[in-house]
């Protein structure tokens, strides 16, 4: 398969009559343009509902926050030049003086307090990072003092992973469009935005009013194509027509690191790819159900065969390594001790058996379009067969995926409206409650909620909710094991795999700026420059 992928990219290039080598380097005076393909349409520019890899792409590039990271995931200011805690509930931001949005207007502290505040809205996806906050209010004119209820373990990485700060009065006048293709979006980035075609290409410009005089960006312009297709996005990529890529299909890699005009970048990310079971949706309430389905999958046959390098073996823990680096040896001792699970066919027709649909059932697996993910589907669906366990899969759209997991389309009863649910997530912020927390809290299982199981057990909920009030490391990993022992036995999500993220650019090109991190506004191109 792999060899006749290849046989028939080159087919492609040939008969289109193009090189591989992509575009003649650019002369004096050029426009310095660089373009990166989307697997699919963004969801908004508005920061409140930027929350899946295509929409951050772009959007981390218009708008910034206060706080960032650095390579080693440490806090760094950005947009609050210092900050402080006063005391446990009390945290003070100090705006940087001199920036302005890049429509020339100045950057005040009321435009940072309105967009937490945007942020904090109900509708948001990003809400439940704010469940915590008090108030948020201006008490200089450069300063801003966020009150929170309780003690917040997470609160210090939550301005650094999102809280986009844009323009209030840009977004009063343009209240029913702001973030769309019509509207638009006015912020304080190295790019402003230009135009967006649906389905098609979003494109952005350099900013002329950047206040980072230090880091201004090289590039004029960054085209960014929607391009679905594998295939497609790939010829795209060896023919020169783009010059980035995130997320390169694995059936194509092959094809890519053959290509000596091509470089792959790999690194660690704090990333899961889950099977989600809806919890309050039949059979999946029975524990037995979900028992039965792990068992019937070997993930260490769905690693070796399929996802190959592109990440590490799943298990029923929301985390592989790369999250517990904190307290490293507190959790190698749990893990040691925690319940293990196998492939085991006889073991799962035995949970199935004493379930209430001993004789087997069907269910609806959605997913989006990644060949990745319709490889992992597939995999489910032949390994579901050999238990009496009819698989039918269903393929939507990456936004459409985007709100079925964040709990944005609902049945009639109010309830989510799916059976299972092919999804991923990624840490918010380098603290493994990026993942615990948004995915178990039973405050997340309804309408607008991160729970995509719609998992609901009240001592989870309530241990979960305890240990962010802690910052001792050692208390608070107590807590936290001890919602996983409940989380492990009754297993509302399968982790099928921990992916490793993947970047492939032509070698044209350098400082392609990557981190572990990659949360919504964490990947950035002013760095990018022609390769030397």
């Amino acid at each position: 398969m792999k060899k006749m992928t290849a046989l028939l990219l080159a087919a492609v290039l040939t008969a289109a009559g193009l090189s591989a080598r992509g575009r003649t380097d650019q002369k004096p005076g050029d426009e310095k343009k660089f373009t990166v393909a989307l697997s699919g349409e963004i969801a908004s520019l508005d920061p409140k509902f930027v929350y899946d890899y295509d929409s951050g792409r772009v959007a981390g590039q218009i708008y910034e926050t206060l706080l960032g990271y650095d390579r080693n995931d440490k806090l760094i200011p950005k947009l609050a030049e210092s900050w402080r805690a006063v005391d446990n509930l009390t945290y003070v931001y100090n705006i940087r003086r001199g920036v302005t949005f890049s429509d020339g207007t100045p950057l005040t502290a009321e435009d940072v307090v309105f967009s937490i505040e945007n942020v904090r809205q109900e509708e948001s996806y990003l809400s439940w990072m704010f469940d915590v906050v008090d108030s948020v209010r201006k008490t200089g004119d450069f300063e801003v003092t966020v009150t929170l209820k309780r003690p917040s373990a997470s609160w210090p990485h939550v301005l650094a992973s999102t809280g986009g700060v844009i323009s209030k009065d840009y977004f009063q006048k343009h209240q029913g469009d702001f973030g769309t293709a019509k509207g638009g979006i006015i912020a304080t980035g190295p790019y402003v935005f230009d135009h967006w075609t649906s389905g098609q290409e979003v494109v952005i410009k350099k900013n002329p009013n950047y206040w980072d005089r230090s880091n201004p960006g090289y590039l004029d312009t960054i085209v960014y194509k929607i391009i679905p297709d594998d295939n497609t996005r790939i010829t795209a990529l060896r023919t020169g027509e783009i010059d980035f890529t995130g997320n390169p299909p694995l059936s194509l890699l092959s094809v890519i690191n053959a290509d000596p005009n091509l470089k792959t970048l790999t690194y660690g990310s704090f990333s899961i790819v889950f099977l989600a079971f809806n919890t309050q949706r039949e059979p999946f309430t029975d524990i037995n159900v979900r028992k039965a389905i792990y068992h019937a999958l070997d993930l260490e046959s769905l690693q070796r065969n399929i996802i190959k390098d592109a990440g590490s073996t799943g298990t029923v823990l929301p985390q592989g390594e790369a999250l517990y680096g904190q307290s490293p040896q507190q959790w190698k001792d749990y893990l040691a001790r925690a319940p293990k699970y196998e492939y085991n066919l006889e073991k799962a027709k035995e949970y199935l058996a004493k379930s209430g649909v001993p004789n087997g059932f069907s269910f609806n697996l959605l997913t989006h379009g990644d060949s990745l993910r319709i490889a992992m589907a597939l995999f489910i669906q032949e390994s579901l067969a050999k238990i009496n366990i009819k698989v039918e899969i269903t393929q939507v759209s990456g936004d459409e995926h985007t709100k079925y997991q964040f709990g944005g389309v609902l049945d009639s009863e109010g309830k989510r409206d799916y059976d299972t649910l092919l999804g991923g997530w990624t840490a918010d912020y380098p603290d493994i409650g990026g993942n615990i927390e948004p995915l178990y809290l039973g405050t997340e299982a309804g309408e607008g909620g991160l729970n995509t199981a719609a998992y609901v057990n009240q001592r989870v909920t309530a241990l979960l909710q305890e240990e962010n009030t802690l910052t001792d490391e050692t208390e608070r990993n107590k807590l936290i094991f001890q919602a996983l022992d409940i989380i492990t036995n009754e297993i509302p999500y399968l982790f099928v795999t921990y992916p490793n993220r993947q970047v492939v650019h032509n070698i044209k090109w350098g400082g392609i700026d990557i981190r572990s991190n990659v949360s919504a506004g964490g990947f950035t191109f002013n760095k990018v420059r022609p390769a030397q």
